[in-house]
């Protein structure tokens, strides 16, 4: 781990996810049950939203960051611009399951740590980011114009041991992750699959880091533990790895219907993780003593 990017809220790639997760909410409420993949492009000065859905109604993506940013000011509101290329009544051709995710407990822990400090000071309307560099023992941070030296204080306390230099990330590009633009459709439940193993793994000590492949050439509704591929393609575990992943597939559900059944998906809505306001979905569940008994 060499470098932490931590982003408010209001910004970054956090805000490129709720933003998704809103679009796909508000086409999911228009149109029940529809299928949509949508990925936000955040290049500073706007917005770019594309994608496709298999529903016909079409809605204002404009409108819906507009909405969620006016409880933090008439400014950021009215400042939205959003290039919208979302292609509706299309169908879906790809239909296979193909996941490659990696996680480390450390830089987890650290992110949700500072990602939670840097939103206390939304209420007193500062708003900045900051990337921790640990090799060269520095903070970079980025505000707007004339709060360099409060932020600067505030980074100071938090951080003692760091450098703290401001710098400018005016030009960079972000872009939302899969898992807040996709449905609440098959696909959707073996991401918050891959997230509940790490969950469980991580918390009982098993694993520091975890890097999953999860595939399959076969339909969704025929997948099950058999014949999926799933790997963990690193080594570091207390335990060796080939046992790890026979554990998982025989602790964990893998076939459509049960995890259904698991994560009840139709109430799923990651608003409330994202603003940092709810626990994930994926950790109101708990397989512990069934692994703990194997």
């Amino acid at each position: 781990m060499n470098t932490l990017n931590v982003y408010n809220l209001l910004d970054g790639k956090t805000l490129c996810n709720i933003f998704a997760s809103l679009i796909v909410n508000k086409i999911n409420q228009l149109s029940p049950n529809s299928k949509t993949e949508i990925s936000v492009i955040n290049v500073r000065s706007f917005f770019i939203v594309k994608g496709i859905t298999n529903s016909g109604i079409a809605i204002s993506p404009s409108e819906i960051l507009q909405e969620f940013l006016k409880p933090y000011g008439d400014e950021k509101s009215n400042s939205v611009r959003v290039i919208d290329v979302i292609l509706y009544n299309t169908e879906f051709n790809n239909d296979y399951l193909n996941i490659y995710k990696s996680y480390d407990k450390k830089l987890d822990l650290e992110l949700k740590e500072n990602f939670n400090f840097l939103n206390t000071f939304i209420p007193e309307n500062l708003y900045f980011n900051y990337k921790i560099d640990y090799e060269l023992n520095s903070i970079f941070f980025d505000c707007d114009k004339g709060y360099d030296e409060i932020i600067t204080k505030n980074l100071i306390k938090k951080h003692k041991e760091f450098k703290i230099i401001k710098s400018d990330f005016s030009q960079e590009t972000y872009i939302s992750d899969r898992l807040y633009g996709i449905s609440n459709t098959s696909e959707i439940l073996y991401h918050l699959l891959l997230e509940n193993i790490t969950y469980h793994l991580f918390t009982l000590g098993i694993s520091k880091k975890l890097n999953f492949s999860l595939k399959s050439n076969l339909k969704y509704d025929e997948i099950d533990s058999i014949n999926c591929f799933f790997k963990i393609l690193n080594n570091n575990h207390i335990v060796k790895t080939d046992w790890l992943e026979s554990m998982v597939l025989d602790v964990f559900p893998f076939s459509v219907k049960e995890l259904n059944d698991y994560f009840n998906i139709k109430s799923y809505n990651p608003i409330g993780y994202l603003l940092g306001t709810e626990k994930p979905i994926w950790e109101n569940l708990s397989c512990s003593k069934d692994i703990l008994l194997i």
